[in-house]
């Protein structure tokens, strides 16, 4: 289980927002096999957020755009 300081480096990390300083910590920690495995599977859900988060912008734009085309 990573800790908040981890959690919050790799979020930035999976966002290419990192220093170089950073981005080389998070690259040293995801040398670890088992890290990286657990770090896999934190970035996958990271990418099923984000999906979900575009299907709903997705829905509410088309709901505003129908209730646009009606005025």
């Amino acid at each position: 289980m990573f800790n908040q300081n981890q959690i919050h480096l790799l979020e930035q990390y999976h966002k290419e927002m990192l220093c170089d300083q950073e981005r080389k910590k998070v690259e040293q920690w995801l040398d670890d096999e088992a890290f990286s495995q657990e770090a896999d599977a934190y970035f996958q859900l990271l990418d099923g957020f984000a999906a979900l988060e575009l299907e709903a912008f997705d829905q509410k734009l088309q709901l505003w755009e129908a209730k646009h085309k009606e005025d």
